[in-house]
């Protein structure tokens, strides 16, 4: 049950970095607190957003072409763009998990 409050002192630069991490991580202050004293690190991996609109984009692509096949206005594709969309997505999940799997994050307050 979660019916304790703390209340911290901290300087203007320690807070300025708390947000900061808070942004970094889209935690609220609650949940960062949690998981910092339980022992799971906090990964912060930048450039996330941009993963997920890559592959929002890919996806939307090829419905649409699943649609105009369907309807009968396409025979063949040429499917470049979304290959490469996919080969970008695929490299940039690599480097994350290179990142993770070694350590090189930001691993929140320290």
């Amino acid at each position: 049950m979660k019916d304790r409050r703390k209340t911290i002192r901290i300087s203007k630069e320690e807070e300025q970095k708390l947000l900061d991490s808070l942004k970094d991580t889209g935690m609220n202050f609650s949940d960062y607190v949690r998981k910092a004293i339980s022992n799971h690190p906090i990964i912060v991996v930048s450039g996330i957003q941009d993963l997920h609109l890559q592959v929002a984009r890919v996806g939307n692509n090829l419905n649409q072409l699943v649609m105009l096949a369907h309807e009968g206005r396409i025979t063949s594709v040429d499917l470049t763009e979304c290959f490469e969309m996919l080969q970008m997505t695929y490299s940039k999940l690599s480097e994350i998990s290179e990142v993770i799997n070694h350590g090189d994050c930001d691993s929140g307050p320290g």
